[in-house]
């Protein structure tokens, strides 16, 4: 590819390569955008986001970043909702109809 679009597909292919578990893309309008891959989490903490959006390549980056140093810096239970990880139930926990009246 030649030109302005293959110059924007190479720099899609770089923010792929450095972003693992991150589809970017550029909007016909020119506004940059990456959207997570994988599962949609059901509880996310406030400020997890599925889809960000920058101006350019370099605010894109600075995006993502945002979310992956917020999610490197989660408490463990936030960690487990942000990857899809099953948090361990505490022993104290009721476990099937135990502490409802059922045996």
């Amino acid at each position: 590819m030649t030109g302005a679009h293959g110059d924007v597909a190479e720099e899609l292919s770089r923010i792929r390569r450095e972003f693992d578990g991150w589809h970017p893309w550029m909007s016909s309008g020119g506004r940059w955008w990456a959207t997570r891959t994988g599962s949609q989490r059901t509880d996310p903490p406030e400020w997890w986001a599925m889809t960000v959006d920058a101006d350019d390549a370099e605010g894109l980056r600075e995006a993502i970043t945002r979310q992956e140093q917020n999610a490197n810096s989660a408490g463990p239970r936030d960690r487990n909702r942000i990857r899809g990880g099953i948090p361990a139930i505490p022993r104290s926990a009721p476990v099937g109809n135990q502490g409802r009246g059922g045996r």
